[in-house]
């Protein structure tokens, strides 16, 4: 999370300097593979498709999926791509935020050979920028949500990207959260989270909610706990919890339904100023 000081000096230079624009609706989605797209628009909506009934060849392992989510600070800092790599070498499905869809990133996507979708929040010097979603298996539904900061009137985008498990009926919905950020009280947060709330009910099998939540204070974190919990998500416990923190308060979180956590950790990274949170889990009801 960067301070508003700041914020607000990053988004004057750049309204001055004509290199800012939020792409509209069409363009604001981004995808390796285009039969991943939403039917109708990339925006999503409460009519998601719901699973398939058949079992599949490929997709997932249930037996162990390996999920990361980074805030990767606008690949601003020196050696997160090199940290990238390293953590795309070893998850499924991979979350980053303030991800700038730049050649040197979509060429580790290609090298670690995963697929992924982006949902644009912003354009800067022609680049997309919000949140993606990378996997080993290829989605066979990527939509987007977008909401506004207030104060800075800076778009958050939200990614939800949907993935079969192997031999199953079972498929993952993964949604990928940036949450709005400068408000005064919880409204705005929780507009934004129920919309993407609206979606995830509509899903009955595994859900993995994740992301950058900007949950710096009490209120902020019991506001999106509410919501998890009315999904019927929790949130992995983690140790080593070295998440970043700001006012006190971590900032990144993931929750999970329908699975069994196993390990999970932050561990610190000088490559960014959030540090990374992974979990690895099974699909539930397997062996049990």
């Amino acid at each position: 999370m960067t301070s508003l000081p700041t914020v607000l000096a990053w988004l004057l230079a750049i309204a001055l300097s004509g290199c800012f624009s939020v792409p509209v609706a069409q363009q604001a989605m981004r995808v390796d593979s285009p039969e991943a797209r939403s039917a109708r628009s990339p925006f999503c909506d409460a009519a998601v498709p719901t699973d398939s009934e058949t079992n599949r060849e490929t997709g997932l392992d249930p037996e162990k999926v390996r999920v990361l989510t980074w805030n990767v600070h606008k690949g601003d800092d020196a050696g997160w791509l090199t940290d990238l790599a390293s953590f795309g070498a070893e998850h499924d499905v991979v979350l980053i935020q303030e991800a700038r869809l730049s050649d040197p990133l979509r060429r580790v996507l290609s090298e670690e050979d995963l697929h992924w979708a982006l949902a644009g929040a912003f354009r800067f010097r022609d680049l997309d920028t919000g949140v993606l979603t990378a996997a080993r298996t290829r989605s066979d539904l990527a939509c987007m949500l977008r909401a506004t900061e207030p104060l800075t009137r800076i778009p958050k985008a939200v990614v939800v990207t949907r993935y079969p498990f192997a031999g199953s009926r079972a498929s993952l919905l993964v949604a990928n959260v940036h949450a709005v950020n400068f408000t005064l009280g919880t409204s705005r947060l929780r507009e934004q989270l129920e919309a993407v709330a609206a979606v995830l009910a509509r899903h009955d099998g595994p859900v993995i909610l994740a992301g950058d939540f900007n949950t710096w204070s009490v209120a902020r974190r019991r506001a999106v706990d509410a919501i998890a919990l009315r999904l019927g998500l929790r949130a992995v416990s983690l140790d080593p919890d070295e998440r970043s923190r700001f006012l006190g308060e971590p900032v990144d979180q993931i929750y999970y339904r329908g699975l069994v956590p196993g390990a999970a950790s932050a561990v610190p990274v000088r490559s960014s100023d959030h540090n990374p949170v992974s979990a690895v889990f099974r699909l539930a009801g397997r062996g049990e």
